[in-house]
Parts: structure tokens; sequence; C-alpha cells
């Protein structure tokens, strides 16, 4: 399955900071964890047969909020996001953490859609691996820390870290290392970066695919057809190998070119009696991913976030993995290890690209911001390079939010090592091609977000912002964790050199950082 393959698109969105700030006024509370309201119905869990999307139905129904404990079997929510659509639905996102409410153990994405400003929700699954029954430990899959945005166009965005059956960064669990599990081929059939496949699953986790390597992962996923599937063919040759997938990775037997359910069915952790096709994400299936890595998955909805299609998978676009790779100051830039969502809302520009905060968690606790970013309507994805880290070399960068100033400035609010939190600015260059020496091949990718320190404040927590406003008063509106104090501050010039507007009552740094974003003219 080449990584270029295009099946879907990344839409616009409202903030989580906004959700969270407007939370007294007109949209209802969005608690991260729900509790079951009296007279609340616990639902079930959905079964289904294979890995796939769950659409939304006349039985996917909550009242009052997105989220009841108890809806569709789901004891613990985490991580949300909340939107506003330009239909003016309001969709909300979140982690399904099923019986646990910890960042691993068969984790999926839920979301909500209400079309009466909240008083009634219909729920979907974007992406839903049926693999585990409630908590599974390192038994099962993990879908984790969902970002979401609407585009121009109105497309929706769901963009998720999802790991192989048992992987996740939180400890006890195996932690995502280098390497995007995708190879180059060129076997006379094809020739292009394709994700590679293995029959050993110890393989899958302790081996990073090499291109020089065919006896540890000798397989690779092939284009998808218009049908949505893909045979898996060997790399040597590009010969079949009566395999293939879907683009969800279930598995099938494949001959001449037509793809069956036949395959000996994998078992279900906590129901041995529930059965379900195999899958390349998961322990027991016949062919495997690499399995030491997480997988940045992005979805679309076409419909406000009733139904789900096309998952792509974005690792080998985005995540870093060239050797003596610089940025464009000459800084050695590591091979990420697990590189995450930052999960809540992104944002799409005045100018329709597509934006959205992510960061690597890196050797250590070490964790670095960065933009991921699409100027062609989500057919190609970027990355800037790292907040680079003020003086001394700084502390590193973590969960972000991102939002547009007047002048078309992102600016990025980040939290630090030191429970501080952190900034950088990002400007827009219209060029039809990139500069010479950016190209992503030679690991010089468009310039990063540097960022300067605030003063210490007291929680570590990611805040959410939105801008709001025009003329001649344009504000930042931020929220942070219950029982913090929400201050409003006006951003006195955004076309001017300055530091950030005063976020939470504390004084803006007086230095600012620029770095560019390369878009195509369209």
């Amino acid at each position: 399955m080449q990584n270029g393959i295009v099946r879907s698109v990344l839409k616009k969105c409202l903030s989580t900071g906004l959700v969270f700030a407007l939370a007294a006024s007109a949209i209802p509370d969005f608690p991260a964890f729900a509790q079951e309201k009296e007279g609340a119905a616990h639902q079930e869990k959905p079964i289904l047969e294979r890995a796939g999307s769950i659409s939304v139905s006349e039985d996917t129904l909550t009242y009052d909020e997105p989220f009841a404990k108890g809806t569709a079997g789901c004891d613990y929510f985490r991580i949300p996001a909340l939107i506003t659509l330009q239909n003016g639905s309001l969709l909300a996102t979140a982690d399904a953490r099923w019986e646990n409410t910890g960042d691993g153990g068969g984790i999926d994405s839920i979301a909500s859609v209400s079309e009466d400003g909240g008083k009634t929700w219909h729920y979907s699954f974007p992406l839903y691996f049926p693999d585990s029954y409630g908590y599974a430990g390192t038994k099962a899959t993990t879908i984790i820390d969902p970002g979401v945005l609407e585009g121009p166009d109105g497309t929706i965005y769901f963009i998720a870290d999802v790991n192989p059956t048992g992987g996740t960064t939180m400890g006890g669990y195996r932690k995502p290392g280098v390497g995007t599990g995708y190879i180059n081929v060129d076997n006379g059939q094809d020739k292009g970066r394709y994700q590679a496949i293995t029959a050993d699953w110890d393989t899958s986790c302790n081996v990073e695919p090499k291109d020089d390597d065919l006896s540890s992962y000798p397989y690779y996923i092939g284009d998808l057809n218009e049908d949505g599937f893909a045979e898996i063919l060997n790399r040597a040759d590009g010969s079949a190998t009566g395999f293939g997938v879907d683009e969800w990775y279930n598995l099938y037997s494949c001959r001449e070119g037509a793809f069956a359910d036949d395959l000996d069915r994998s078992t279900v952790v906590n129901n041995d009696a529930m059965k379900i096709q195999q899958n390349a994400f998961y322990k027991d299936s016949s062919y495997h991913v690499f399995g030491n890595t997480d997988y940045l998955w992005v979805i679309t909805s076409k419909d406000g976030g009733k139904t789900w299609e096309h998952p792509r998978d974005l690792t080998d676009q985005i995540k870093r993995n060239e050797e003596n790779a610089v940025d464009n100051n000459g800084r050695k830039l590591p091979k990420d290890r697990a590189l995450l969502v930052s999960p809540g809302q992104g944002i799409s520009t005045s100018a329709g690209d597509l934006i959205i905060g992510f960061y690597d968690n890196g050797a250590g606790d070490e964790e670095n911001a960065s933009i991921v970013y699409s100027t062609d309507n989500g057919e190609t994805w970027e990355r800037t390079n790292d907040m680079q880290r003020s003086e001394d070399d700084g502390f590193w960068t973590s969960e972000n939010e991102i939002v547009e100033l007047e002048d078309g400035t992102l600016r990025m609010f980040a939290r630090n090592g030191r429970g501080k939190i952190c900034y950088g600015d990002a400007k827009h260059q219209r060029k039809r091609h990139l500069p010479a020496g950016l190209d992503r091949s030679a690991g010089k990718l468009p310039a990063g977000l540097p960022g300067s320190l605030c003063r210490q404040r007291e929680d570590a927590a990611r805040r959410p912002l939105r801008r709001y406003g025009a003329g001649d008063r344009p504000r930042l509106r931020a929220a942070g964790p219950s029982g913090l104090q929400v201050h409003e501050r006006r951003d006195p010039d955004p076309g001017r050199r300055h530091g950030p507007a005063p976020v939470n009552g504390l004084p803006g740094n007086s230095e600012e950082y620029i770095i560019t974003i390369n878009r195509s003219e369209r």
C-alpha cells in the first residue's frame, strides 16, 4: 500500500478552546469523564466482524451530552474535543477507553454530532478495531488522542494515533520506536515507497524494515485497487502471495485478483466466543505491519460526522526517519520515535490550508512540538521542524494549540518540560516550488517552529486556545483544567514583531521567533 495513495481529504474546525471557554454559556458542559445521568441506559459495546468505522444510526443516541457514562457500553471517555461545523452542528470527539482510564488496552475513537444545539446527540466510531472486549492491557490495539478539523468545503478530518497490538507510549506497553514501516521498492513491477509486511510477529515488534533487508520483511502491500483492496506481494519480484488487505488492513485470501474473507478467524480478547477477521495490526494474524511504531491515520466525513470513509496512513509522509537530517539552521534533527497527534482541534486557515499540531515523544521523557499541514486540500502533508528551544537549548515542548492571527501568522502555544507555556510563530510563504535544499529526501523540511518561554505557571496542562473577534479588537481566549480562572487578553497588534498576548494573566515575552511554511500556488 503506497503512502502516496489519496482516498480522502481534510477540513476546517472551531477550537477545543472555544468549546471549553464557552461551556458556561450556550454550549452544554462536556466533561472529560462523563457521569452517568439518571435514567440513562447502559448500552452494549458494538460488535463488528472486522476493523472499520461505525456510522450514526437511530440507535446511537444520547441526550444532553455526547458521551454519557454507558454510551456504547463505555464507562470512561477522555481527551475530548468539540467543534462547531459550518452547518451549525456540534461535533464532539474523544477516546472510548471502555473500562480503564489509562493510555492503552483496546481504546477506540468515538465521535458524536448534535443538530439541535446539544439536546440530542448521535454517536459514531470513526476508527474501530473489534479485537478486544473491555480493558485488554497489552493484548489489544490502541487508537488514541484524536484531533479533528473541518476544511473549507465541509469535509471533516479525524486524525489519531493507531497502535498495533501491545503498543502505546504508556509504561508497561511496547513503546513506539524509530521507523515508519515503509521501504523503497523497485522490483520491475512496482517502484516507490510501500508498506513492509512480515509473517513473523516477533520480527514485527523488534526489527525495523530496511530497504536492503528482504529476509525480515519479505513482503509489501501493493497499490489499492478501485474497490479498496491491495495484494500482499513479494518484495523480490512483485509476485503474488495469495493474500491481500483492504484499506483497514483486514486480511483476505486473494486468488486471481478476487479477495475472499475465508481465513481462520482471530479471537477477541476477553471474549473467546467472539471471532473476527484477521488484521495486519493484530498479533494473532497471518501477516503483520511493523509493530514497533505508531501510525498516524486520517479518516474523513463528507456528511457532517455521520459516516466516515477511506482511512489513510500519513506516517511515512510526516514521521522523521532520515539519517543526518538537519533543519535550516544546521541543527541536527534526531529520528522520531513516537510521533503523536496533539489531541483536540486543528484549524483551516484563511488561505485554505489545513493545520494541526503534533509532537514527538522521544528518548526518555523528551518531547518536541511541530505543525503538520496540507496546502493542497489534504492530497499531501508536510511537517515543520520542531519548535526550537531558547537559550542553553531550552526545554522540550509537547501538546499544543494553534491559532491564526489577523495577519495570517500561526501562533502555537505549547507546554514544555518545566510546566511553562511557550510559543512560536509560523508564517506562510507562497511558492510554486520548495526552495533549493528543502526537499524531503535530503532530510530538510520547511523551517521549524522556534519558541520562547513565558513565565512559570502553576499548571502544566495543555491549554486550549481560540482566536475570536475582528477589526481593532482581536482576542485570544484560553481555557484549562477545572478550577483555573480563564482570562481574556487583547492581542494589541498581530502585525508587529512582539511577544504573544498575555494568557491567563501572564505577561508575554518580548521576543518573537518566525518560521516559514511553504505553500504551493493553487
